[in-house]
């Protein structure tokens, strides 16, 4: 199929269709899997904006952030070096 035949392509809903909700659709009807989805279940929009993203990192703050990281990995590395033997 091409693309332009994509664009101008209109769906439609069946006759005889039944809209189902992703809730119903995985609907289990008893036990602690549907308790869960009662209680996590979105009634409504957040109030407030989602997350806050923390500023970005200073050269000097990556870069330690970058050096205790590889001071782990090395630290871990010699770990299983002396495990193995």
């Amino acid at each position: 199929m091409e693309y332009r035949m994509l664009l101008r392509y209109k769906p439609t809903i069946p006759p005889g269709a039944v809209e189902l909700c992703s809730e119903k659709w995985s609907w289990v009807p008893n036990g602690l899997e549907h308790m869960y989805r009662l209680e996590t279940a979105v009634e409504r929009p957040a109030q407030r904006n989602p997350c806050a993203m923390p500023p970005p990192y200073s050269h000097h703050a990556l870069q330690a952030l970058l050096d205790q990281n590889a001071r782990i990995k090395r630290q871990v590395e010699e770990w299983e070096s002396k495990g193995n033997q």
